[in-house]
């Protein structure tokens, strides 16, 4: 595969958490986080650039130390809580140039990121579906159908048909897990999409267990726990 036919992966990972100080770069299994997921990247084999988008100094020198490179610097404007991951990702490709015709996201934090699933990914997106985005999918462990939210102190059914339906005749539901992302970069820089929701979407299902996206301490205590002896380990 040349250059010009492989990938860009886009790595982002300010440095301005707040649950989990400077999460992007805690030790997991004696790495830095954002090593783990440099390394899958480029184990890979499917990018021709490895990105790391960071306003934060630390993050980049350790992102490059494993590997990734660092074109440009996030903008502050593009480095707080409220910022959209598209807007984050057109930055990158607009600074870097739109000759890669398909490009991942990942997070600082997607540690169960694999050369394998990453590859599998891109095989969805390129496959006869012909979605113009992929997004790893975990079923819910409970039917959010049956789901209620508490108004002064009661329960307020968010479905109250379904909450009477058994388990086994309600229809499986799936959750973003916030792994990784790929785009078509033709669609990504479509400015009308404005959240993930406005793209051809295709699922690559991740058992449950498997993987734990990243926001919490609880979050990073289950991912410790978990993996060494999960990652990268379970039957797709």
């Amino acid at each position: 595969m040349s250059q010009i036919d492989k990938s860009i992966a886009i790595i982002m990972a300010r440095g301005g958490s707040k649950r989990i100080p400077q999460k992007n770069i805690k030790l997991l299994s004696g790495k830095p986080a954002i090593a783990w997921v440099v390394e899958a990247c480029l184990n890979s084999s499917l990018f021709g650039l490895v990105v790391v988008s960071t306003e934060d100094e630390e993050i980049a020198e350790i992102a490059c130390k494993f590997g990734a490179t660092r074109p440009f610097v996030r903008p502050e404007s593009l480095a707080n809580d409220h910022v959209a991951t598209l807007d984050v990702l057109r930055h990158a490709i607009m600074t870097v140039g739109q000759e890669y015709a398909t490009c991942c996201c990942l997070y600082g934090t997607s540690v169960f990121a694999t050369p394998e699933l990453l590859s599998k990914g891109k095989r969805l997106l390129d496959s006869e579906i012909a979605p113009n985005a992929v997004m790893c999918a975990v079923e819910f462990e409970h039917p959010p159908q049956r789901g209620f939210y508490i108004s002064d102190n009661k329960c307020c059914f968010v479905n109250r048909k379904d909450f009477s339906s058994r388990t086994q005749d309600l229809r499986i539901i799936y959750h973003d897990v916030g792994l990784f992302y790929w785009f078509n970069t033709d669609a990504l820089m479509d400015a009308t999409k404005n959240s993930l929701a406005d793209f051809d979407v295709a699922p690559l299902v991740i058992p449950r267990g498997a993987v734990v996206d990243i926001d919490t301490e609880e979050d990073w205590a289950e991912a410790e726990k978990i993996f060494g002896s999960k990652r990268g380990k379970f039957a797709l």
